[in-house]
């Protein structure tokens, strides 16, 4: 499964380079196969060959990204788990900055999902006009990531709507986002949008799962929840009129990084009862990518969850309106596949389960969990009875061995780590998680 290369070219040597059929994008079981026919160390020289003579064809460089990304998978250790709320499973926020485009609403929808924001526009008491965005790109993701692992912590007072942010930075430098200062650094861009995710007004919908009864009735029969209406997820107290005036004037760098934020009441309830598991050693080799981040989320949501045998199939306008510009256009579908070989290095049991084509889109196929654990839970439904079965661990493609993992840095992020015969994930009987300790 390979990607069209881009089609624009300056030099007749960049023209013939582009005809080289090694540098297409990896299919997603090379990286893997590279690691363990070669080992890691020549798998890493060969993506850098590849790269090389991609940069001179004027195409993105990637293989070595690739490797390095399914690496990461097959040292994934099965401890390290966090947590996200579904909604943001289920579509992207913005990929980019949307300011220039003076939005005043801006969405994304799946037929079953749909998630409204709109940026705030207010007046200070000192008569200052306050624009606060909509939340963009690695770093809003990575923080609303942060927030529902916060909530989802075990032992924590489930009535505590207060996150602490003291170790905030070194969580980040630990997700690959390397912090500098100053107003272009990156520690200002992560209170720019810590300040979006606050001010921003949220609607989330969603519809009833298909039954036989509303099939037969159409789509309109099906009932919606109303996860948010126009409400927001961080209480804006935490910042006062001088901090608001500074981020009025363009000053974020002078706006203090805020010890503790306080959820919403509503966001607390939805962060605790509708998170979902995430593989943070995985997730953290995509954190330069926000179109990377959105389909491994999306593809470790939903690919356990389609009933074996079953084929669902995603057309390409679907895709732009869950995770593009509402457009679907060629350069679209380049950036997508990109994205799409990333996620899967992420995610080696699920290269077999997701296929591209040009004219109909995304084809999906049941795949194992991604999320690692070493105790797989099992619910009976009939008796509502939990059990656990002990299991191993999702097997990589045919051929494929995991490597295992020689060193591991602690984690500072607040997480839920997985320990057999303490604390397992539980999959309950409406696909929600939570960590349950037998007896």
């Amino acid at each position: 499964m390979s990607a069209p290369r881009i089609q624009a070219v300056q030099t007749p040597r960049a023209a013939a380079l582009q005809r080289t059929p090694q540098l297409d994008l990896l299919s997603p079981e090379a990286p893997f196969r590279l690691i363990e026919t070669i080992g890691i160390t020549e798998a890493q020289k060969r993506a850098k060959q590849i790269d090389a003579l991609r940069a001179e064809a004027n195409l993105p460089p990637i293989a070595l990204h690739q490797v390095n990304v399914a690496h990461q998978a097959l040292q994934d250790d099965a401890t390290d788990i966090s947590f996200l709320h579904h909604s943001f499973c289920s579509v992207g926020l913005p990929l980019r900055n949307q300011d220039k485009k003076d939005l005043k609403m801006w969405s994304r929808f799946d037929g079953d999902f749909s998630l409204t924001i709109t940026p705030s526009f207010t007046t200070l008491p000192d008569g200052t006009k306050l624009h606060v965005g909509i939340p963009f790109g690695p770093k809003a993701r990575l923080i609303s990531l942060y927030l529902a692992t916060a909530v989802k912590e075990p032992g924590r007072d489930p009535n505590d709507p207060y996150v602490h942010f003291g170790n905030i930075a070194a969580w980040f430098a630990r997700m690959n986002i390397k912090l500098t200062g100053g107003e272009k650094g990156s520690i200002t861009a992560v209170k720019e949008q810590l300040l979006r995710l606050t001010f921003a007004n949220w609607s989330m919908w969603k519809r009833h799962p298909r039954t036989a009864t509303t099939a037969e009735a159409g789509n309109k029969s099906r009932p919606t929840d109303v996860i948010l209406q126009s409400e927001r997820i961080i209480e804006a107290a935490i910042f006062d009129n001088d901090m608001l005036t500074a981020y009025a004037r363009g000053e974020v760098s002078k706006v203090p990084w805020p010890e503790t934020v306080a959820l919403t009441q509503k966001a607390l309830d939805r962060f605790r009862s509708q998170s979902v598991p995430v593989s943070t050693p995985r997730l953290q080799q995509l954190t330069r990518s926000a179109s990377a981040m959105d389909l491994f989320l999306f593809l470790s949501y939903r690919l356990w969850r389609i009933p074996k045998g079953k084929v669902v199939t995603i057309p390409w306008q679907q895709l732009a309106n869950q995770f593009g510009e509402h457009r679907e256009d060629n350069e679209y579908r380049r950036e997508f596949r990109r994205a799409l070989c990333l996620a899967l290095a992420a995610y080696p049991e699920a290269t077999s389960s997701v296929e591209i084509d040009d004219l109909y889109g995304l084809s999906l196929r049941y795949a194992d969990p991604a999320v690692p654990r070493p105790l797989m839970v099992a619910v009976d439904n009939t008796r509502n009875q939990i059990t656990t079965n002990d299991a191993a661990r999702s097997s990589p493609p045919a051929g494929v061995s995991p490597t295992p993992s020689n060193t591991r840095s602690p984690s500072t992020a607040p997480r839920a780590k997985m320990q057999p015969r303490s604390k397992v994930l539980v999959a309950k009987p409406n696909g929600q998680f939570t960590l349950f300790e037998p007896k």
